[in-house]
C-alpha cells in the first residue's frame, strides 16, 4: 500500500504539470510511441526467447508461459 501511495502522488504531480503546462494529449502520446515501441519490443524478446512451457508457436519461434510471466 505505502508504493501504491507514492505512485497516485507522482501521477498526481505529472498531471498537475501537465495541466499547468497546457501541454495537449497528442503530444504526449506522440512522445510516448517510442518507447511504447520498445516495450513492445522488449516483450517479444522475452516471450520468444525464454525456455518453458509451450503456450503457442510462430513459424519456428515458441512462445512460453514463463517467457510471459517474466515479460508482464
Amino acid at each position: 500500500m505505502k508504493h501504491l501511495n507514492q505512485y497516485l502522488v507522482f501521477l498526481a504531480a505529472i498531471l498537475l504539470s501537465i495541466f499547468h503546462l497546457k501541454v495537449t494529449f497528442k503530444l504526449i502520446f506522440k512522445g510516448l510511441m517510442p518507447l511504447l515501441f520498445l516495450l513492445a519490443i522488449t516483450f517479444c524478446i522475452h516471450l520468444f526467447s525464454t525456455e518453458g512451457t509451450e503456450l503457442f508457436q510462430i513459424l519456428s519461434l515458441v512462445a512460453t508461459k514463463e517467457g510471459f510471466t517474466k515479460a508482464s
